[in-house]
C-alpha cells in the first residue's frame, strides 16, 4: 500500500473509465445504431433482451421496468419481478467487484417468502438476510441491500453512500429515443449517442448510475494500492416512493449497523445509533475544510478548472437526510448527483451524461482518499 503513488483526481479518473468500458457498460463494441441490448422483440411486448447481468451490466439494469410500487400498483415481489431482478444484478455485481471480505445483507420485510420465486432463490445465494420488523411502512414493501467494505491499507474513518435503483414511472408515448424502436419500449431500450456522450433510458441518471459509480469511485482506491476508509453502500429499492420501509430496517439491522457504522467514525466523534423517523427536510451542517479543500481541488482538476465546485441548497424533498443526520450528528455529507441541462430526469428521453459521471466518481475517489488524513 505504501509504494501507490500520491492520489490525484485524473488518476482516478483513467481507472473508472476503464471501470466504466470493462465493468458497467460492458466490454465489447458500441454497436452502430446504439442499441446497447439490440431491438425489443418485433411484437414490441417485451423490451430487448440481448443483455445479461454479466455481458452489460448496467444496460441490463436499463432494460428491467424495476419501477416504483407506489406507481405502477404493482406488488413486490410477486407482481414486480423486475424489481426483484434488480436486486439480484445489485447482489451479484457487487460480490464480483468487492474483495472477498466485503459484507451484504438484504432486508426483507417480514411477510415476504424467500423462496416465492426463482429470483427470490438467487438473491439468497452469499448473503445475510434480516426481516424487516413491520413497525413502519408497508409490511409486503421493497428490499434494502447493504454493503460493508472493510478499510484497507490502514485507512481510518467510515464512509456512508446511499442509492436506489427504482425508477419513476413513465410515459413512453412522449418519449423520442431510440429512433427506429416501438413507442412503448423506447423508455426501456438502452441508446448510447457516442457523439454527445449520453446513455437513455428510465433510470440511467435517476438513479442507476449509483450503485454502479459508487463502486467504480471505492475501486479506484483499493486497485490502485490506495489507503480506503470503511464504506458502507446502502441500495435501496424505493426512494421513488419515499422509501417508507428504510427506518424500519434500518431498526431490524440495529445490531449490524452498530457495528459496521460506529467504527472508526472521523473527527473523534461518538456515534451512537437511535431509529428514527422521518424528518420534513434537512439543512446542511457547516462543511469541514479539509473537505471543502478536497472538493474544490478535485473540481478544478476535472471539470475545467474551475475556481470552486458548485453549491446548492437541497433537501426539502429529501427526508431521508435528516434521518441519517440524526443518526449521525456532526458528520459531514456530500449529496450529489449527475443531473444538469438536458438531463431530463423524471421526464421523457431521460439520460446520463456518462462522461460527467465518470468525474464525478473520480471526485468521489479523491475525497475517499483525503479522509483518513483527516481523521481525528
Amino acid at each position: 500500500m505504501g509504494n501507490a503513488a500520491s492520489p490525484d483526481a485524473k488518476m482516478f479518473l483513467d481507472h473508472v473509465e476503464r471501470f466504466w468500458t470493462d465493468q458497467i457498460l460492458g466490454p465489447g463494441p458500441i454497436p452502430s445504431d446504439g442499441l446497447l441490448c439490440g431491438a425489443p422483440e418485433p411484437s414490441c411486448d417485451r423490451p430487448p433482451s440481448g443483455c445479461s447481468g454479466q455481458s452489460r451490466p448496467f444496460p441490463y439494469y436499463l432494460t428491467l421496468r424495476s419501477i416504483t410500487p407506489k406507481y405502477d400498483g404493482s406488488e413486490w415481489p410477486t407482481t414486480n419481478q423486475d424489481l426483484c431482478k434488480a436486486l439480484a444484478l445489485a447482489q451479484s455485481w457487487i460480490m464480483r467487484q468487492v474483495p472477498l471480505e466485503a459484507q451484504l445483507y438484504v432486508g426483507l420485510s417480514e411477510n415476504s417468502k424467500t423462496e416465492t420465486t426463482p429470483c427470490q432463490k438467487d438473491v439468497m445465494k452469499g448473503v445475510t438476510v434480516r426481516k424487516l420488523k413491520c413497525t413502519t411502512g408497508d409490511c409486503l414493501g421493497t428490499p434494502v441491500l447493504i454493503v460493508h467494505i472493510p478499510a484497507s491499507g490502514g485507512a481510518k474513518g467510515n464512509v456512508l453512500i446511499y442509492g436506489h435503483l427504482d425508477k419513476q414511472a413513465v410515459t413512453p408515448k412522449d418519449w423520442t429515443v431510440p429512433p427506429g424502436v416501438c413507442q412503448n419500449q423506447r423508455p426501456f431500450t438502452p441508446y448510447l449517442d457516442a457523439e454527445k456522450k449520453r446513455l437513455y433510458a428510465r433510470g440511467a441518471s435517476d438513479d442507476g448510475f449509483a450503485m454502479f459509480f459508487a463502486v467504480a469511485a471505492v475501486m479506484a482506491l483499493k486497485n490502485q494500492g490506495h489507503a480506503c476508509p470503511t464504506v458502507n453502500l446502502i441500495v435501496d429499492f424505493d426512494e421513488e416512493g419515499g422509501s417508507a420501509n428504510l427506518p424500519g430496517y434500518l431498526e431490524t439491522f440495529q445490531d449490524v449497523l452498530k457495528t459496521l457504522f460506529e467504527a472508526d467514525p472521523p473527527y473523534g466523534a461518538k456515534v451512537t445509533y437511535t431509529p428514527v423517523g422521518q424528518g420534513a427536510g434537512w439543512v446542511s451542517p457547516p462543511m469541514k475544510p479539509w473537505l471543502s479543500n478536497a472538493l474544490n481541488t478535485a473540481s478544478q482538476s476535472l471539470f475545467d478548472n474551475q475556481k470552486t465546485f458548485g453549491r446548492l441548497g437541497d433537501g426539502g424533498t429529501l427526508p431521508l437526510l435528516t434521518t441519517l443526520e440524526n443518526l449521525f450528528p456532526g458528520l459531514a455529507f456530500i449529496v450529489t448527483g449527475v443531473s444538469g441541462p438536458g438531463n431530463n430526469q423524471h421526464g421523457p428521453d431521460e439520460n446520463l451524461n456518462y462522461e460527467y459521471a465518470q468525474k464525478v466518481a473520480a471526485c468521489i475517489a479523491y475525497i475517499l482518499s483525503q479522509l483518513p488524513k483527516n481523521v481525528d
